[in-house]
């Protein structure tokens, strides 16, 4: 499924993220940028829009974000760990009657340990629904 527009002005940064990928962590069977890569499943931004989670423990084929806070969060974890700022511009703005998540106390994330915060599965990362 189809997530987010991919606008002109993105696609030149999208592919500069892309060429930056090592060998073993680009998405031959896809036009795709990786967002991130590390412990979790891989999670891939495609150039029309869909977002791929790669299983790391089965020899499947890669499978579509299967909901909107899935996709978001890909974004999300891809704009830190990949140092692209420019992927905030994808997300949807927040609603006038949104709800500020209460897991992460609107921030978007969720500290596990003293050093490790994941993003919020509630949420997806934005810090409001």
């Amino acid at each position: 499924m189809k997530w987010f527009d991919i606008s002109d002005e993105l696609l030149p940064k999208l592919r500069q993220l892309q060429e930056q990928d090592p060998p073993e962590k680009r998405m031959e069977s896809e036009d795709a940028v990786m967002m991130f890569a590390g412990l979790g499943d891989p999670m891939y931004l495609t150039f029309d829009g869909r977002v791929l989670i790669v299983d790391m423990l089965e020899d499947v084929p890669p499978r579509e974000a299967a909901s909107f806070q899935e996709a978001v969060s890909a974004i999300i974890i891809g704009a830190k760990k990949r140092k692209c700022p420019e992927l905030f511009d994808l997300l949807p703005m927040r609603g006038e009657n949104a709800a500020d998540c209460n897991e992460c106390d609107k921030s978007g994330w969720q500290r596990i340990a003293e050093t490790i915060t994941i993003v919020c599965e509630n949420c997806g990362g934005l810090g409001w629904k």
